[in-house]
């Protein structure tokens, strides 16, 4: 061995002027990722506050469950139970196809409410606390996700998106019933599948999650986010193709693993769908039908009669341009002449914006491009959307396509920050100085100017639907705790569309709160995951507590209870005349 082999490899000096340096370069990176993350935290509050204090004002005012929301509430309490849900809530799929009983896709926001019910004693106000924590986790992480695809004009648009919707839904935004908590799950997914089409696959596990979210409890975001979905699968396979020459799992690739399995954004995204589709894969195996066949039917079934392409032209249009009245109702909903032509326009911008070679997006893609992948994401979102609304049976089911709208409006704030940005290109001029006094004035017509009415759609008349129930469950709760008839079960029967749709859902979700054992009957012709309180199996001492109603200038919906130990009759002025609900417990 010679002096020569022996050597050391030279190292190179570093000073203490050069090491002070690195210290504070990687200080200063670390200030600005955590400035970073301060500001996106102070927008997502800013963002969240109108949500906050419709919470704060359906929790101080006793908000009780009624309707679907109190069947929604039922099933949250049995997530802990013998019994987990592993259906959704049942559709309006006869509408649509006769003689098909269609659950919704799954069961997940029933789990996604259950830790703040049942940490607060099973109290409705739980069930509130847990829709306003996933609305408010689901803006985080569109806004998040945003900032990582396309900086802080992404930031802008999926922000201004958030305010409108608040501004179109209001507080339906931060209720249970079935159609609210997927709206703003489906923006989240949208900015997920914008953040995987730009190649960032460590958006993988949070949109599998975020799909599960929206698709799930409403069968409407099945189409859109199926559609994503399949075309993201689509687009990963060719893209390792592409860079490996092998369409993975074929035999002849064997690279190394640099990271555990359990690291990985595929294994993840693999392990958050198994999580998330649980419920509904054991229901699959166990219920004949099972309602993955259902829903299949659902959707084959042709319509002889559509509803065409007018109306839900004006259904998009309305949602692209929100700003200004409309004619709204639940057969028909009617926009102007310049906001149609104001849509149309916004939708050509688009289109052009991303007419470009589509290469360099599959095989590489491109950051400075990231607004117009963002708008090519949200463009193929509304196919499926307008496709389903041009075969829908009824005008009343257009009702349908409104909850959609954060594809629509991310079209027109993504088209609107294009323009800017390529505006301040052309002109030379700072992306803040041209972008700041668009989304000024775009605030400020969000906040003084009148917004497509499609709050009212839903929620016209909730707030007196809300107190007649918790007028009428709170008498007969108090009748029900009669020294003779505490702790007994009940049977509950409605007849009648208030009692059979507000009243004695609300009731029943009252008396299973208070430990009770309940039982009542639901109009479905298949097995169901709740059959266990069917009337059928109830005990010969139950109580029964029959419900009716007289509504204005009709008859009793059903003959009185024959010798009742208890009755009442509440009444109700409404604009048609007096309406009448009798309560009779024998």
């Amino acid at each position: 061995m010679t002096a020569e082999d022996l050597r050391l490899p030279p190292i190179d000096p570093v000073g203490p002027a050069d090491a002070w340096h690195r210290v504070r370069a990687t200080a200063a990176r670390r200030t600005q990722h955590v400035s970073t993350r301060a500001r996106l935290a102070l927008v997502v509050g800013a963002t969240s506050v109108p949500l906050a204090s419709w919470t704060a004002r359906f929790v101080a005012g006793g908000w009780q469950p009624q309707g679907d929301e109190a069947l929604i509430s039922i099933r949250v309490g049995d997530v802990l139970s013998t019994d987990p849900p592993l259906m959704g809530m049942r559709s309006t799929s006869g509408i649509t196809a006769p003689d098909v009983w269609a659950h919704h896709p799954g069961p997940i926001d029933f789990y996604a409410f259950a830790g703040p019910h049942f940490l607060a004693g099973r109290h409705p106000a739980g069930v509130l606390v847990g829709c306003l924590l996933l609305a408010v986790a689901m803006v985080a992480v569109a806004i998040w996700n945003a900032h990582r695809a396309a900086g802080w004009s992404g930031v802008a648009a999926v922000a201004l998106v958030v305010l409108a919707m608040e501004r179109m839904f209001g507080a339906g935004l931060v209720l249970p019933l079935n159609v609210w908590p997927p709206m703003l799950a489906f923006l989240a997914t949208l900015v997920l599948a914008w953040r995987l089409v730009l190649g960032q696959v460590g958006a993988m596990p949070a949109y599998v999650v975020c799909a599960s979210l929206a698709a799930q409890p409403h069968v409407a975001f099945g189409p859109p986010v199926g559609l994503l979905t399949a075309g993201l699968a689509v687009l990963g396979i060719y893209r390792w193709w592409a860079r490996r020459d092998a369409i993975w799992p074929l035999r002849g690739y064997h690279r190394r693993p640099t990271r555990p399995a359990y690291r990985r954004p595929g294994w993840q995204a693999v392990a958050a769908a198994v999580v998330c589709s649980l419920p509904v894969l054991i229901e699959t195996l166990t219920f004949d039908p099972p309602n993955v066949v259902e829903l299949w039917r659902l959707g084959t079934t042709t319509q002889t009669i559509a509803v065409g392409a007018g109306p839900t032209w004006h259904v998009l249009a309305g949602s692209m341009v929100p700003v200004g009245r409309a004619h709204v109702g639940w057969d028909s909903l009617v926009v102007g002449g310049v906001r149609q032509g104001v849509a149309a326009v916004l939708l050509v911008v688009a289109l052009a914006a991303v007419v470009q070679p589509w290469r360099r997006f599959v095989r590489r893609p491109a950051r400075d491009g990231a607004l117009r992948v963002g708008l090519a994401v949200a463009l193929v979102s509304l196919v499926p959307i307008w496709r389903v609304g041009t075969g829908m049976a009824e005008r009343s089911q257009l009702i349908y396509l409104c909850i959609l709208a954060a594809a629509p409006l991310l079209v027109t704030s993504l088209t609107i920050a294009w323009v800017g940005l390529t505006a301040a290109h052309h002109l030379r001029q700072s992306p803040l100085v041209v972008g700041a006094p668009v989304g000024v004035l775009a605030a400020i017509a969000l906040a003084v100017t009148p917004l497509t009415g499609f709050a009212h759609l839903m929620q016209d008349r909730y707030d007196g639907d809300v107190a007649r129930a918790d007028r009428i469950v709170t008498a007969v709760a108090a009748a029900l705790d009669a020294p003779a008839r505490r702790g007994r079960p009940v049977v509950v029967e409605s007849y009648g569309l208030v009692p059979w749709a507000s009243v004695g859902p609300a009731l029943q979700e009252r008396l299973l709160r208070d430990g009770r054992p309940v039982y009542f009957d639901t109009l479905w012709a298949h097995r169901q995951d709740e059959d266990q309180r069917r009337i059928e199996y109830a005990p010969d001492s139950a109580l029964r507590v029959l419900l009716r109603e007289l509504p204005p200038g009709g008859k009793w919906s059903h003959d009185a209870a024959p010798d009742p130990a208890y009755t009442r009759v509440f009444a109700e002025d409404t604009p048609q005349g007096r309406h009448l609900v009798e309560v009779a417990i024998t």
